[in-house]
């Protein structure tokens, strides 16, 4: 029997067959609905990924998928994060993982359960930091030694310095995102029988490049002047002049009846100013005022041995800008004033100091004058004073100056081991000291200093671990004094610190202990508050005046 189909039927069938055949992946749910199966996984791509991850590395990932996603990254298959965005970034902290290789699993899974994976294999390695040593710094001193220790004090890894560039590692896992940064020098004085160490302690992330230290250039002072000044009235014994600057200094004075002699050595420097000295020619010492202030200024030439002058020759300063010395105990103030010809000369250091002034013993001086003269454009002043047990320093820029003493207070002191210090004081970072000097032997004198530069300013309460010596160190120094050192360190200062320029501790670290930021003076005006120790732990108070160095160690 022959079966007739209506055109209508025929064509029926066949828009229904070549629907299933043409779109096998959709299903009808109902007579009204179709929905599409995705079956594609997502796509993933990945930078910054290195093979050796020896600090901490950021790595970024980007997801393609038209759904929702999570994505997991895993080390050594264990969950590190979880994520449902689909562009992101993540730091790999190779401090927290074990040294060796190690499996980085990025897992992604869309919202219809497709899934994609990636492996990567990387090296883990530790680095504490990367510690460069130059030769001028390698010669100055007779070792040079660097330990690190974790937040709680625990001794890392410890490294005698070489010449060169030295990368430091470790093998132990890490948890915190700090280490402190220890820097040890040690020097034989004189003739070998003296002996300093000076050790510095830094709070620092993990993983930093510690560049070479630039210093100030050494002249060769091997020329010489004298200059012969016909006074107009005796002084009486007492030396009226001197000079000093980048290239040239007072090698000798002397004083006869109506004359006063400067010698002067020097290398090759452009100009040589003669000028009022600290003693000013009486017993009382140079006021600082303008009127008892002079200066000469001439140009050295080794075929010149000899410069005769009158005492009117000697000019005083073309201007002059008062300075009121806030109140302070007498005889603790000290100012000196140096200057540059220009800005090039601020930048490598080429300066001429114009102007000392000291207080003798129980006197008191309530102004100076700060002279501006020819030739000089520009002006680095230094000022020390103490006051109600706390002592004053600053190195400023300029002329118009502010060397009244900030409103900070500390409490610090020693409690189970370690270092406390609360304040709430708006400035950049403390400087806790410890030191102890056996001056007893003047043919075996021993020094010993160790700053804790680790304390940000947080407005809150913050401890430091004190940390021990490395016997590495003790052995080769081999010396009873510093062996016994945790019978007699103790705090002898602490030190607020606030820098015109910083702020932050960060940026503190970078340029004092790291030496990343090249800086010239005009750049690095700055005060510091010094808060002395009372009796500590029960042993002796240490109340003598000393004022800390800001400049890269």
């Amino acid at each position: 029997m022959k079966l007739k189909l209506s055109t209508f039927s025929l064509l029926t069938i066949i828009f229904f067959g070549c629907s299933s055949d043409s779109e096998p992946t959709q299903e009808s749910k109902n007579d009204d609905e179709v929905v599409a199966v995705d079956e594609t996984a997502p796509l993933i791509s990945i930078s910054g990924l290195e093979d050796e991850v020896e600090i901490n590395s950021t790595i970024e990932v980007s997801i393609e998928d038209e759904s929702s996603v999570e994505t997991r990254i895993l080390i050594n298959n264990t969950e590190m994060i979880s994520t449902t965005e689909k562009q992101f970034s993540y730091e790999i902290n190779p401090y927290k993982i074990p040294i060796g290789e190690a499996l980085v699993k990025v897992i992604s899974e869309d919202a219809s359960k497709n899934t994609v994976e990636q492996e990567f294999k990387i090296e883990i390695r530790h680095l504490l930091m990367e510690f460069n040593l130059g030769a001028d710094e390698n010669d100055r001193y007779s070792s040079i030694w660097t330990f690190f220790n974790d937040s709680q004090g625990n001794l890392i890894q410890v490294l005698k310095g070489e010449l060169g560039s030295a990368k430091i590692y470790t093998e132990d896992l890490i948890t915190e995102d700090f280490i402190f940064y220890t820097i040890s020098k040690f020097n034989l004085l004189g003739d070998g029988q003296n002996k300093g160490l000076r050790i510095t302690t830094y709070k620092m992330k993990l993983g930093e490049k510690r560049n070479e230290i630039n210093f100030s250039e050494v002249y060769d002072l091997t020329n010489e002047v004298k200059i012969d000044i016909n006074l107009e009235e005796d002084d009486n014994g007492y030396n009226k002049y001197s000079a000093k600057g980048s290239g040239y200094d007072t090698f000798s004075s002397g004083t006869g009846s109506f004359l006063t002699s400067v010698g002067v050595s020097y290398d090759n420097p452009d100009d040589i100013y003669l000028r009022t000295s600290v003693l000013g020619g009486r017993p009382e010492l140079f006021d600082g005022k303008k009127e008892n202030y002079v200066y000469y200024k001439f140009e050295p030439n080794p075929s010149t041995p000899l410069i005769t002058l009158n005492q009117a020759d000697l000019n005083p300063a073309e201007e002059s800008v008062q300075l009121t010395i806030p109140d302070h105990m007498p005889g603790s103030f000290v100012f000196d004033r140096a200057g540059f010809e220009d800005q090039e000369d601020v930048v490598k250091d080429i300066d001429h100091e114009i102007f000392n002034v000291q207080e003798p013993n129980d006197q008191y001086r309530d102004y100076i004058d700060l002279p501006i003269v020819q030739g000089l454009n520009l002006y680095n002043n230094t000022v020390v004073y103490f006051n109600e047990g706390k002592s004053f320093y600053a190195s400023l820029f300029g002329n118009n100056l502010d060397v009244n003493m900030p409103d900070w207070n500390i409490d610090f002191g020693i409690e189970k081991g370690n270092i406390f210090l609360d304040e709430k004081n708006d400035l950049d970072y403390y400087v806790v000291r410890f030191s102890e000097n056996n001056t007893s032997d003047i043919n075996n004198l021993r020094f010993f200093t160790w700053d804790y530069r680790a304390f940000e300013a947080t407005g809150g309460n913050q401890e430091v671990p004190i940390l021990d010596l490395p016997t590495e160190i003790l052995d080769e120094i081999n010396d009873d004094f510093y062996n016994n050192y945790s019978n007699y360190l103790t705090i002898s200062t602490v030190t607020g610190v606030d820098f015109e320029l910083f702020n932050s501790f960060t940026e503190v670290v970078d340029w004092l202990g790291l030496s990343k930021t090249p800086l010239t003076l005009d750049q690095l005006s700055y005060k510091e508050v010094s808060f002395y120790s009372n009796t500590i732990s029960g042993k002796k108070v240490k109340n003598k005046g000393y004022m800390t160095q800001q400049s890269p160690q």
